[in-house]
């Protein structure tokens, strides 16, 4: 029973032994009647609640009686991520077939090319002296400042041979009409351009010798005295030849 009823009928009992002893006032009466109506009130409440503490205690028992419902780590998986699953290791095999793959084809087929070493100490292709050096020159035919790409060795006369400062492969051979007749040698990352030439003995394909002759001096347009041009260029670009030939 709620404390509040149980307290109600405390008064209500009270209210009725003050009047079995002849105490009866008006004050006692109002309090026996306010009472009985709250009381009345009360057990009212407790009747038109749908299903009270009962309703309570249905819900819990509803709730007991539902079976959780238990799903299986366990679950069959379909059977194409199955497979996946089981050929988890097939990106790393394709990678080492592509790796075995690119591996095979690097190599080249049939007769090995051979690698020519750099030398200690490269070959002067000419004996004279340095008529133009590497870097911004002033130009005199062309009366300007220009980039000179190389560095022109004079000869001491028409008869003198050039000599290849490196061993290598003849790539190319034709005429500038800023440098004239030229022959470029390829050795490695080094394209090696010996320009200004007057006579070439040697023939495009053929393999060279370090110390061998290339041709002898000559002249060009823009450079117009006996000499060789010499120009090296270092995968593309240009690089200074006395860093070489000191």
């Amino acid at each position: 029973m709620p404390a509040i009823v149980i307290k109600i009928w405390s008064y209500v009992q009270k209210g009725i032994r003050l009047c079995y002893k002849k105490e009866w006032k008006l004050f006692y009466a109002g309090y026996i009647a306010a009472g009985v109506l709250l009381l009345s009130s009360a057990g009212l409440l407790l009747v038109t609640v749908p299903g009270g503490r009962n309703r309570a205690g249905s819900i819990i028992q509803e709730q007991s009686a539902v079976t959780p419902t238990v799903v299986s780590s366990e679950v069959a998986l379909p059977k194409r991520e199955a497979e996946a699953a089981n050929n988890v290791d097939t990106p790393t095999r394709a990678v080492e077939q592509k790796t075995t793959d690119i591996q095979a084809v690097s190599k080249p087929a049939g007769k090995d090319t051979a690698v020519v070493e750099e030398p200690a100490q490269a070959h002067w292709p000419l004996t004279g002296s340095i008529k133009t050096e590497f870097g911004w020159q002033f130009q005199p035919v062309y009366q300007e400042w220009r980039f000179h790409p190389g560095i022109d060795i004079e000869g001491k006369d028409k008869t003198e041979k050039v000599k290849a400062i490196y061993a290598g492969t003849v790539t190319d051979i034709y005429t500038d009409p800023a440098t004239g007749l030229t022959v470029a040698i390829t050795q490695g990352k080094d394209i090696i351009y010996y320009g200004a030439l007057a006579a070439v003995q040697l023939e495009k394909g053929m393999t060279v010798k370090a110390g061998q002759e290339i041709g002898t001096p000559g002249s060009s347009a823009a450079e117009p005295f006996l000499h060789v041009h010499l120009v090296i260029k270092r995968e593309g670009k240009a690089i200074n030849p006395l860093d070489i030939l000191r």
